[in-house]
């Protein structure tokens, strides 16, 4: 069995002591094998070199069901040719590793985190490389980014707003713009004069990464 050093971090809990390997030259290390296939709440990460960041972002996103489900079924839809993927790699990469987790597929799924990486690169060249990275930084622009691909994908296809897709079972999915549909919300404000007490109300669509818990006991 092929075994691989991994300093700080490791893919996946240890079922034994065994684990833990030190000898008369080295310090202690982490030693773990790597199954190719798991149950999927299981699949990590392997970090990369500082990609902590990266990978912290991809499992809070994974841990969404609904999320998965829609990154699923635009993935299947891309795979049928109804939507093409010119100029926007990054959605490929995002779906083909929400698909490979949902599968248990280790190696696929860390193929495909390296792949979403560099395609962020070739975006952004402040994640170029192996600098650490604040994780809120990179899911705010990792998001931004992921709404403009899916938006331009369906502008081709001829629906800015949503695109139905027929599975291989001739089940029918509606395609929307999965940051959208998970994250954005309608806000409402009131304001009020305080001298002559004329009210004014604005709504307004934004979308959030975030929730407020410092008010929860």
């Amino acid at each position: 069995m092929d075994l691989f050093k991994i300093s700080n971090h490791h893919l996946f809990p240890p079922s034994s002591p065994s684990w833990l390997a030190t000898n008369a030259h080295s310090p202690l290390v982490n030693v773990v094998s790597t199954p190719v296939k798991c149950e999927p709440h299981k699949v990590g990460l392997q970090n990369t070199g500082n990609t902590c960041y990266l990978n912290s972002t991809v499992q809070a996103l994974l841990g969404l069901p609904m999320l998965v489900t829609d990154a699923n079924n635009l993935r299947h839809a891309v795979g049928k040719g109804s939507l093409a993927t010119d100029n926007t790699r990054l959605v490929a990469a995002f779906t083909s590793l929400c698909w490979s987790q949902s599968q248990g597929d280790v190696t696929t799924t860390n193929s495909k985190a390296v792949e979403l990486k560099q395609d962020m690169e070739a975006l952004d060249s402040q994640f170029a490389g192996h600098k650490m990275q604040d994780a809120t930084e990179f899911l705010c622009r990792f998001m931004d980014e992921l709404k403009e691909n899916i938006g331009q994908m369906f502008e081709v296809a001829g629906d800015s707003r949503e695109l139905e897709v027929e599975d291989d079972c001739g089940t029918k999915h509606t395609l929307t713009n999965l940051v959208d549909t998970n994250f954005q919300y309608e806000k409402r404000e009131l304001f009020v004069c305080t001298g002559c007490g004329h009210q004014s109300h604005t709504k307004y669509t934004d979308v959030n990464f975030f929730l407020d818990l410092s008010g929860m006991a």
